[in-house]
């Protein structure tokens, strides 16, 4: 099968449209990208992490699921089409909520929160992408993190959860 470039649209920093579309990897100096993190809850107030496969960059560190939103997509479309790409579940873009948007070197990334019944043995892992996946529970995740076992990048979904769903 025939791999195709991924196609971005670029956005100036104010994350207004250009008009541009450039293919991945072809950003220039003040060109932007948008980029994608969706975090998923079980109804036991559990998230969903996935480790990455060891051929990418920061192979088998985990993190959530995410990419780049291609040329034409929404956010939330992305957000949508990444998580059945990934970990092959069908979600719902209606019960998709923004919890974060931030600007960051050369992107802006848009961090989505999903909650349901969501169950392991729900998930097609895409091997070239994830070789595991797990629910953790608040305290895990903290582990997780002091131990520098999540992708850098990688926003803390507690604080993001903590400020803007705990009392919604």
């Amino acid at each position: 099968m025939a791999q195709t470039t991924e196609l971005w649209d670029i956005y100036d920093s104010d994350r207004n449209p250009t008009g541009r579309v450039e293919p991945r990897g072809r950003l220039v100096i003040g060109d932007y990208h948008l980029v994608v993190h969706i975090w998923l809850m079980n109804e036991k107030g559990e998230i969903l992490v996935t480790q990455r496969a060891q051929n990418k960059p920061w192979g088998l560190f985990w993190e959530t699921t995410g990419g780049s939103v291609l040329a034409g997509e929404t956010s939330l479309q992305a957000a949508v089409r990444e998580v059945r790409e990934e970990v092959g579940l069908e979600l719902d873009p209606a019960h998709g909520i923004l919890i974060d948007s931030v600007r960051r070197d050369r992107d802006f990334l848009d961090s989505w929160f999903f909650q349901g019944r969501l169950r392991l043995y729900d998930l097609k892992l895409r091997p070239d992408e994830v070789v595991d996946a797990k629910f953790i529970s608040r305290e895990e995740y903290d582990h997780m993190r002091r131990g520098c076992m999540f992708v850098p990048t990688q926003p803390d979904f507690f604080q993001l959860y903590d400020v803007r769903l705990k009392n919604r």
